[in-house]
């Protein structure tokens, strides 16, 4: 039984955190941007309950969950890739080899640090390759029985590494080195999220002291170093206000503070929101519409005439931010009946019977 079948409201959960992104890159939500963490604490719930029910010990059970990952992700992704690439080629555009390394190997993320990769159809796949990377390690973990304290040192290393990199990235502009570290360092909230599948009844009683506490250190933070525009003001100071000061070093922790108790409440009662019917829908559709979402909603742009979404009148930024929804739900729906699900079933049964 799938692991968000026993926590339904975990589908709303990652239905949200599909708008909040789908909202962000369309210049309505500043702090939509924070539903890419949320659905990296989700997965490491979801992901835990798949490794849980994989067969066998060890390398076995290794193996077992690697066909399956691969055949749920690889289907949509690698002809996406290789269509982008293409037409990027056709178009007189160049791909450097690095990020093509980075695109081909699931680490666009490290990759984009040194070659950057502006593409509406790719650059955005950053956090498919962090979320790939974080699979690795939960899966290694869970077949040679790693347990708490391991889950702990890989919050711990996480954080190390983010310091690491903000250093290291001392001398780069601030907007990328701000952008480097944030797309690098994931691995704690999906740490959080395999320990919080075991757990999750203590923690949801601190999400009120969680969410005040939040809100006291991000009082601090904005009295201290106040937004100086209103794009920061939107985002209530978070994704780039502060960049010369370290902000990247606490993003991460308080959002992890934030949303871990609430994720844990979802699994133990979920509110009746996060069980919505279209919600949910989204959530279970959420990996072809984020891959999707970006080229939509800049073709439509291209075909309205503008740049940036910001450039259009309310009443037609609504009507393409509305058109867009349809679309892609109606890409997402056909992606899942004709190519992920059939090429799903049958590179499982070629890879299993390969074992």
């Amino acid at each position: 039984m799938p692991a968000s079948s026993r926590h339904p409201g975990l589908d709303g959960l990652r239905g949200l955190a599909f708008l909040g992104v789908l909202l962000f890159h369309d210049a309505w939500l500043g702090i939509g941007w924070a539903g890419v963490p949320l659905f990296f604490l989700v997965s490491g719930v979801l992901i835990r309950g798949s490794l849980a029910r994989t067969p066998g010990t060890g390398a076995r059970r290794l193996w077992g969950f690697a066909v399956k990952r691969l055949a749920r992700l690889g289907p949509l992704y690698v002809p996406w890739m290789l269509g982008a690439l293409a037409l990027r080629q056709l178009s007189g555009e160049s791909t450097s080899g690095v990020s093509v390394l980075g695109l081909a190997t699931g680490t666009l993320n490290w990759t984009r640090a040194v070659a950057p990769l502006d593409d509406p159809a790719l650059t955005h796949l950053w956090s498919l390759s962090a979320e790939e990377q974080c699979y690795a390690l939960a899966a290694i973990g869970v077949a040679f029985g790693a347990g708490r304290r391991s889950l702990a040192a890989l919050v711990v290393a996480a954080s190390a590494l983010r310091l690491g990199l903000w250093l290291a990235l001392s001398t780069t502009e601030p907007y990328l080195r701000a952008d480097a570290v944030y797309q690098l360092t994931h691995v704690d909230l999906f740490a959080v999220g395999v320990a919080l599948a075991a757990a999750p009844d203590a923690l949801a009683r601190w999400r009120w002291p969680a969410t005040a506490s939040t809100g006291a250190v991000l009082t601090v933070l904005l009295l201290l170093e106040p937004p100086t525009t209103p794009w920061q003001l939107t985002s209530l100071g978070l994704p780039f206000a502060g960049i010369s000061h370290g902000q990247p070093l606490w993003q991460q922790p308080l959002l992890t503070l934030l949303l871990a108790p609430w994720v844990a409440q979802v699994m133990v009662c979920p509110p009746s929101w996060t069980t919505l019917p279209a919600l949910r829908h989204l959530g279970r559709r959420c990996y072809a519409l984020y891959v999707l979402h970006w080229s939509v909603l800049t073709t439509l742009d291209t075909a309205l005439g503008v740049a940036h979404p910001t450039e259009l009148p309310w009443p037609l930024a609504i009507a393409k931010l509305a058109l867009a929804l349809a679309l892609l739900l109606v890409l997402a729906e056909l992606s899942w009946r004709w190519l992920e699900r059939p090429a799903d079933r049958w590179l499982r049964q070629r890879l299993a019977a390969g074992a």
